[in-house]
């Protein structure tokens, strides 16, 4: 693991364990000052694209892996809403429900 931090690989935020990306979203609000946009492009968008990855993951779009939070709330009025389970519709791994209800956005996006 990173030094001082229970992250074995190093990635992500100190004291934020790998699969923790919605809390490091708000520490990046919170604690770093970005905007809720700035701090979810960091987690997606952006790496995506400096890897190289962004014609297949990093955005919501035809083509791409979707792996996504659908909540009941905009994030970008309040961040503490990823960390909310009850503001939480469906989470998709891979284009694929894996826990809430099928919405019919991800329906739309899937056939788009």
């Amino acid at each position: 693991s990173a030094i001082g931090s229970p992250t074995p690989t190093g990635c992500g935020v100190p004291g934020f364990p790998q699969g923790g990306a919605l809390k490091e979203v708000q520490a990046y609000v919170d604690l770093v000052g970005m905007s809720p946009m700035q701090a979810m492009k960091s987690l997606t968008s952006t790496p995506a694209r400096v890897f190289g990855l962004d014609n297949v993951t990093g955005s919501i779009r035809p083509g791409c892996a979707a792996d996504l939070v659908l909540l009941r709330e905009n994030p970008l009025d309040d961040i503490r809403t990823l960390e909310d389970d009850r503001a939480q519709v469906a989470v998709y791994q891979a284009g694929r429900l894996v826990a809430g209800q099928p919405h019919r956005l991800a329906r739309d996006l899937a056939h788009s």
